[in-house]
């Protein structure tokens, strides 16, 4: 009989890459790991890590059909939550060593049966949090003392326009909405987050005594080959990444902008053609990658003719952090999502902030004002679309990121921190999680 720890990541969409990299790094601790999420977010998930056989998959079955006005949902929670409870004792019967369940927070709110499963086996629940110890204290802060954020936070969110209605206006739907995990971490054994002591150590201690409990820092929980490109040459596995990696060969070093938003929230109709117009009048080269998706409406980014071959608009599917990882690259022009901003962060490349919506706010100001590794894209983003105006403010923006030689060594002296490998401060974080997990 195994007496190994047998541990359940369960995710949400935006969890998936992060709950993936975290399953793999259980594993090499021994751990036995299962991966929980919902059948509608199973595309999500690679087919290499489907066919590995050190972590299970399990898809939650969502019912192919709604209700009608009226009628109970419990209805169509209830197939879901036999389902989770089934696999649990099935596995469990197999399984009798130490067990946990780390539980994505991004799940909670209409999904809180998820932590009653667990709890009625058992089975101690940590919160999983995928983004920064500094937008996740501002969040509960926010939602809980939103009597401390007077002339703080929100009031510069609110002066920066961050809040309100109109073109080039979303984000957080207001000051102090109570995110829908805050009013379950008194069951939570503990939390752990997508961050590291050598990045935001004063946030994720500050993290836990708001939360009063233990926090468990274990990122960045970014693919190996994010790490693997970090020490060697940049290489393209196809054609299409070959086109772009030949196009960074010719440019000198640090001279290129990557501009990438890597999220479902792309800038608006309105916005595209100012951050063209703006490119357009730069005089840096620039790489601008658009998600397919993101122009299934019609519109493509174009730039002015006389750009000629100093930039680059392209579609092709290739992992921002080959680029990021390219000596061309200079500087990164972002959403600020958690993710593709640790990638930039652990490469020593600065940030350009333009935030869209939820936490891209808070990483933004903890990039900009906290590392001081970036600046804004702009200083009033309900400015965003009121014309010429903007185009020369997105420029000086640019001129600044691309030009400022102390922020690029700051930005160095960062990266410097993570040793361009996975940090061991989380490496021990982790080996303390799961001793305390057996403890139990």
């Amino acid at each position: 009989m195994c007496d190994r720890l047998d541990i359940y990541v369960a995710v949400g969409q935006g969890g998936i890459l992060p709950g993936i990299e975290l399953c793999k790094r259980l594993t090499l601790l021994n751990c036995r790991t299962s991966l929980v999420t919902l059948s509608t977010f199973s595309a999500s998930v690679p087919d290499t890590f489907r066919r590995n056989t050190t972590t299970e998959l399990f898809e939650i079955p969502e019912p192919e059909v709604g209700l009608g006005s009226g009628s109970d949902p419990s209805l169509l929670i209830e197939p879901m939550r036999q389902s989770l409870s089934s696999y649990v004792t099935t596995r469990r019967t197999d399984e009798r060593g130490p067990v946990g369940a780390i539980l994505d927070v991004g799940l909670l709110g209409p999904m809180n049966w998820l932590i009653d499963i667990f709890s009625q086996k058992h089975i101690p629940v940590t919160g999983f949090f995928t983004s920064s110890a500094y937008s996740t204290t501002r969040e509960y802060v926010a939602a809980v003392e939103p009597e401390k954020n007077s002339g703080g936070l929100i009031g510069w969110l609110l002066g920066c326009g961050f809040f309100g209605s109109g073109p080039g206006v979303i984000g957080l739907s207001g000051p102090g909405d109570t995110p829908p995990w805050v009013g379950s971490t008194n069951k939570f054994m503990g939390a752990m987050i997508n961050t590291c002591d050598d990045l935001e150590r004063p946030f994720i201690e500050g993290l836990s005594k708001k939360l009063k409990l233990r926090v468990w820092s274990v990122g960045p929980l970014l693919p190996r080959e994010y790490f693997r490109l970090a020490v060697t040459d940049v290489r393209a596995s196809n054609e299409g990444e070959a086109r772009v990696i030949n196009w960074l060969d010719s440019k000198p070093p640090r001279s290129v902008l990557l501009v990438s938003f890597e999220t479902s929230v792309d800038p608006t109709t309105e916005e595209y053609p100012l951050l063209a117009d703006a490119l357009g009048s730069s005089t840096h080269p620039f790489i601008w990658v658009v998600r397919p998706e993101s122009h299934s409406g019609g519109y493509y980014p174009r730039v002015n003719d006389a750009v000629g071959g100093r930039g680059l608009i392209t579609s092709e599917t290739i992992p921002s952090c080959k680029i990021l990882n390219h000596r061309s690259t200079a500087g990164f022009l972002s959403h600020c999502s958690w993710e593709p901003l640790m990638e930039a962060i652990g490469l020593g490349k600065p940030v350009l902030a333009w935030p869209k919506t939820g936490d891209q706010f808070y990483n933004a100001k903890l990039v900009v004002e906290t590392l001081k590794v970036g600046y804004y894209v702009c200083h009033n983003f309900s400015q965003m679309v009121k014309g010429k105006g903007t185009v020369s403010g997105i420029g000086k923006g640019i001129d600044r990121l691309m030009s400022d030689k102390g922020m690029r060594k700051r930005a160095g002296d960062l990266s410097a921190k993570f040793d361009r490998s996975f940090p061991e401060s989380s490496r021990a974080v982790l080996d303390q999680f799961t001793e305390h997990l057996a403890l139990l």
